[in-house]
């Protein structure tokens, strides 16, 4: 019976090290893998990130959008769809800190293809509105600018300056985030087509 105890001790020590030279040889790519499920977790795993403030695009702006501060949000989701299009859209809000807006501004009516102004009430009391309504009035006749009124809140037809009544509007009155969206698709293959046949002129 001892001598059967000692054998089998003796093959046991034996065995273990031959196990250990065995695995060394195995390949690398046939190791056992760590379980999956660790893996997708990984993968899965989100790092929360601020979102994106938008900023004015380098280079010459193609259009400029006045508006009001109570019809700021209208104009930020407009300017957001016409940008994410590939177009490059000058908003005030959206000039970088250190910078003077007005300047800024003054320098992209001097570029730009394309003027949107949004009418609302208040629109006509605002002087800064109407002075980028003016300049870019003037463009319309000195480099062939598009100037394109968009109606918002509760404005009607007959309160808009006789200038502005003349031209074909985008109505986005009482408008929900789908219809402004839908706006800005309209706005910007129309300014496509403009900007793929019609010369512009910067000043």
């Amino acid at each position: 019976m001892d001598a059967q105890l000692v054998i089998g001790v003796v093959t046991a020590l034996v065995a273990v090290p031959g196990v250990y030279f065995a695995y060394l040889t195995v390949p690398a790519g046939r190791l056992p893998r760590r379980p999956r499920w660790r893996i997708r977790a990984w993968r899965h795993r989100r790092v929360a990130t601020a979102p994106a403030t938008p900023t004015l695009p380098e280079g010459n702006h193609e259009v400029f959008i006045s508006h009001t501060a109570s019809d700021a949000p209208i104009a930020e989701r407009l300017a957001s769809g016409l940008q994410s299009s590939g177009l490059r859209v000058f908003l005030a809000q959206w000039v970088t800190p250190g910078l003077v807006t007005s300047l800024e501004a003054d320098q992209a009516l001097r570029t730009i293809s394309h003027g949107i102004l949004l009418f609302s009430e208040s629109t006509q009391q605002d002087p800064r509105v109407m002075d980028d309504y003016a300049a870019a009035l003037q463009r319309v006749h000195t480099a062939g600018q598009r100037l394109v009124p968009v109606l918002v809140g509760h404005i009607h037809e007959q309160n808009l300056p006789p200038l502005i009544r003349i031209r074909q509007p985008l109505d986005l009155r009482d408008a929900t985030s789908a219809k402004i969206d839908c706006g800005a698709r309209q706005l910007a293959s129309l300014i496509r087509r403009d900007l793929s046949q019609r010369p512009f002129r910067h000043s």
